[in-house]
């Protein structure tokens, strides 16, 4: 069995500023993490536990119509899938060989005990985690898992939010620690030091914000 994990995030500095071409913003990594265990199976399949209800099964991973946002899970999957069919020259058969993994995903340490987030980007440390797990089941090694695991999972990640995602989140869930994130179509991470920062406190607001939604609040 293969253990994967990839840890929260937070913005401290930056809010929308993030979203613009060069726009800057301060992130940290924190605890809690998503966590994904790979054991051979008889064919892909991916099942999420977020304990805000039943675990999910996944057993197709079709790229979405053009202008729908796909679930978050097929969308890493079809997005990694998609890449290594590229680095075969086998597009039109990649359905024919699937890892055979079953791949489980478990993000219920970002849920409270009511079902509700907790705040720490959990679906950003999903698409790192299990990106890098699908690319691992299909026999990449380390290296080039690690080289194209924080892309494929911005894109997938992107996708999801229906493309409105800065990607500061998945940049500080796949390098971890602190650091300044430059924003953009193509963004970039450079680690800072922030030990002088202190202690920390985070407050819940009395209900979850939608990122898409604020995102065109912003852009209007």
């Amino acid at each position: 069995m293969t253990r994967i994990s990839a840890p929260g995030n937070l913005l401290l500095g930056g809010e929308y500023a993030v979203l613009e071409e060069g726009g800057l913003g301060i992130a940290l990594a924190v605890e809690p993490r998503v966590h994904a265990t790979m054991r051979p199976a008889q064919r892909l399949r991916v099942v999420g536990k977020t304990g805000a209800g039943p675990d999910i099964a996944h057993d197709t991973f079709d790229t979405p119509r053009s202008g729908s946002a796909p679930d978050l899970i097929p969308a890493v999957v079809s997005q990694a899938l998609d890449f290594m069919a590229i680095l075969s020259h086998t597009t039109s058969e990649r359905r024919r060989s699937l890892p055979a993994y079953r791949i489980d995903i478990d993000s219920s340490a970002f849920y409270r005990p009511d079902g509700r987030k907790r705040g720490f980007g959990s679906s950003a440390a999903v698409s790192v985690c299990l990106t890098a797990a699908v690319l691992q089941a299909t026999g990449l090694n380390t290296e080039t898992t690690a080289a194209h695991t924080v892309r494929l999972a911005l894109e997938a990640h992107r996708a999801f939010q229906s493309g409105t995602g800065s990607g500061y989140d998945v940049f500080c869930s796949y390098h971890g620690g602190t650091g300044l994130f430059t924003g953009g179509t193509h963004p970039a991470w450079a680690p800072i030091d922030l030990s002088w920062l202190g202690s920390l406190a985070v407050f819940n607001n009395p209900s979850p914000v939608k990122t898409p939604g604020s995102i065109a609040r912003y852009r209007a």
